[in-house]
């Protein structure tokens, strides 16, 4: 099930006919995806777009994580844009049930939200070749690489999701008399298949995958801190002065571009973890009730916590330029040259 239709299921559960004491339950999901949802897009968008121009800048450019991080932030653009059509049916613009956008933007929000789970894990693939396997790092974390792995994977998606654009119709509904962006009836059977791959590709693999590699990279950093502690005490002579081998090391730590880079990359992965594994398990637990007792049905506070976990995870496709500010020093530095070279094109004459 792609994001925007989940949410539109969701938030229907909130918004239909209900007892006097659900009002609180249904006022609080409107209020959501009316209010929060657009700040959520449009200031997603805007940091997105920024992030991009600074990973596409002439030095960061060369590393083979910006290859990734770029991809990343597209995907969640993407995926925001996808928001954005169900805060557009919120206010009452329905331009998701004109026939093609039905089908395009059905389709492309399954690709970009499996482009921007995977991309992820990409990221936290080349961290964790940069800490736990640092002699496989020039091997194997080159630009070339990355650039054929980001198209492999899209490449996957676009294969993966092709059947949506063809399983997807606008039908008249009477009652109410509307058109509405639904399934065709004849190939349902395909997309509920399709919803529970897309579950286990999507959140599934991509959690445990994600948490694996995250705790040898905690580890790794753990035994690395010990060891400099241990070694912060001992002297040597650095440049004609005496210093402990830690100050030193931890100098020479600063200035290396690759443990700079590590960290903004763990961020990442930490982020997906801690934003998106709540909404994740909840998804998969309703996935499998409704397997096991075909039960398709939220209540009404079963829908309250999950569109509330489901906003937590909407905003990790948003923050990424708050994650790359507060972490890297280096984004900073690039963000301000691109941002004098944008305020200096500006007031060029003509």
């Amino acid at each position: 099930m792609t994001t925007s239709m989940y949410t539109e299921n969701v938030t229907s559960n909130l918004s239909a006919p209900i007892a006097e004491h659900d009002f609180s339950a249904r006022n609080y999901g409107m209020m959501l995806t009316i209010y929060v949802l657009p700040v959520i897009v449009f200031s997603g968008l805007l940091c997105n777009a920024v992030s991009c121009l600074v990973f596409t800048s002439h030095e960061l450019r060369k590393l083979s994580s910006s290859v990734y991080i770029f991809a990343l932030l597209v995907s969640d653009s993407g995926v925001l844009l996808g928001l954005l059509f169900v805060w557009l049916e919120a206010i009452g613009y329905r331009l998701n049930h004109i026939n093609g956008i039905c089908q395009a933007l059905v389709f492309f929000t399954y690709v970009f939200s499996f482009l921007s789970v995977w991309y992820v894990v990409c990221v936290t693939v080349e961290n964790y070749i940069t800490i736990c396997q640092p002699t496989q790092f020039r091997v194997m974390c080159t630009r070339k690489r990355a650039v054929t792995v980001v198209s492999a994977i899209l490449v996957l998606s676009l294969s993966l999701y092709a059947v949506t654009a063809f399983a997807t119709e606008v039908a008249y509904i009477e009652p109410p008399g509307i058109w509405h962006c639904s399934q065709r009836d004849e190939l349902m059977e395909v997309l509920q298949a399709l919803t529970y791959i897309d579950s286990v590709v999507t959140l599934l693999i991509p959690l445990l995958a994600i948490s694996g590699m995250l705790l040898p990279i905690a580890l790794s950093i753990l035994r690395s801190t010990r060891w400099r502690k241990r070694l912060s005490s001992l002297p040597m002579l650095d440049g004609g002065k005496l210093r402990t081998v830690g100050e030193t090391r931890k100098q020479v730590t600063r200035k290396s571009p690759r443990v700079r880079v590590a960290k903004m990359l763990l961020a990442l992965s930490v982020s997906y973890i801690v934003m998106n594994a709540p909404s994740h398990v909840s998804r998969l637990y309703y996935l499998i009730r409704q397997l096991e007792s075909g039960n398709t049905i939220l209540t009404y506070s079963e829908a309250f916590i999950q569109l509330s976990l489901q906003y937590v995870s909407y905003l990790h496709h948003a923050i990424k330029f708050w994650i790359f500010v507060i972490i890297s020093k280096n984004f900073s530095k690039y963000l301000r040259q691109v941002l004098s070279d944008l305020v200096h094109l500006r007031c060029l004459p003509g």
